[in-house]
């Protein structure tokens, strides 16, 4: 069992099913970072301002399976790294995809909230 951090496309598609399907449980979760626009995917790295918050969503996944899978799907642009997200005030340890290409080259998405973001891009 683990707790994974999700900000951008695993909270869509079918991708998000698999997450459903194999948790007990979710929860609307926030990680200190700042977020960038990739095109059809956000990144995001670790920031030390406490202003900078990715809202995302916090499952606790029940199969280990499941994250070989997004291991797989997440690829070269990602690597998985153990972070605090914070949840209805509380600290809880977790899994998050971290970008791992240069951001420099990216317009960075302030609200730090990709479905949002994404609504507003779409208008």
């Amino acid at each position: 069992m683990f707790n994974l951090f999700v900000y951008g496309t695993l909270l869509e598609n079918e991708l998000n099913m698999i997450l459903e399907v194999n948790s007990y449980h979710s929860e609307i979760a926030y990680f200190n970072g700042t977020m960038y626009d990739c095109g059809r995917f956000p990144s995001v790295i670790t920031s030390e301002n406490p202003t900078d918050i990715i809202t995302g969503k916090i499952y606790f996944v029940r199969d280990d399976n499941v994250m070989l899978f997004l291991d797989a799907y997440e690829g070269q642009y990602f690597k998985r790294e153990q972070h605090i997200i914070k949840v209805h005030g509380k600290e809880i340890k977790a899994w998050v995809y971290v970008g791992n290409m240069p951001n420099e080259k990216f317009e960075q998405i302030k609200s730090g909230n990709w479905t949002e973001y994404r609504k507003e891009m779409l208008k």
